[in-house]
């Protein structure tokens, strides 16, 4: 994860000057998705921290898609989402996983407001030896102890051709487990796949004190 890329730096010896400048990995997948880095630069630190968690090269490329989408789009509610990496507890598991606070916004019959969290966590165990991509997780709570996670739904990424080659090895891994899986095909841009797990569960947290 501590990955470094070389990046020429142009100065007045050009082209004799042969400098470089080390790169991160998470600058390097931010370029190769056209992200502005310095929209949040603080917070580098953060998704680094769980992408070491992450088995592709696919899986840290929507996962820092979906940190994108979810800090820039009106839904995000940008300007109070604060994002941190922290452990989730499922199954007698403790995980790291990529945590947004106040990334929606409820409130309950007393007119009181309440905002909720959402976490993003890689290699959930299921099963003997099997694994999601990424679990989803939701709380009620701003900044929930390890136990306040609720699981929602698990996410996989299905960027390698192989999927699509043998369809019968995903079907009969989804019906090991009694919750939705989400898989999310090459089709589906890094920038833009966290908008299927909006609509999943979306209605819950906007109405998770109704």
């Amino acid at each position: 994860m501590t990955r470094k890329i070389n990046k020429p730096i142009g100065c007045s010896d050009f082209p004799k000057c042969n400098y470089s400048e080390l790169k991160t990995f998470f600058e390097y997948i931010g370029n190769d998705l056209e992200i502005p880095l310095t929209w949040r630069p603080n917070f580098s630190r953060e998704v680094e921290a769980i992408m070491k968690f992450c088995q592709s090269r696919a899986e840290k490329q929507y996962l820092l898609g979906a940190t994108y989408f979810v800090d820039s789009t009106d839904d995000g509610r940008s300007k109070n989402t604060w994002i941190k990496s922290s452990q989730v507890k499922y199954h007698n598991f403790n995980y790291d996983g990529l945590v947004f606070e106040c990334i929606f916004n409820s409130w309950d019959m007393s007119g009181e407001y309440s905002p909720t969290s959402l976490a993003i966590v890689p290699q959930i165990k299921f099963g003997d030896k099997l694994h999601h991509d990424f679990g989803i997780f939701c709380s009620g709570e701003k900044t929930p102890n390890i136990d306040e996670w609720d699981f929602e739904l698990a996410v996989e990424i299905d960027y390698h051709p192989s999927h699509e080659w043998n369809p019968g090895d995903d079907k009969f891994r989804d019906s090991l487990v009694s919750y939705k899986v989400i898989r999310i095909l090459r089709d589906d841009k890094p920038l833009e796949w966290f908008s299927k797990i909006k609509s999943e569960i979306g209605s819950k947290i906007y109405n998770w004190l109704d």
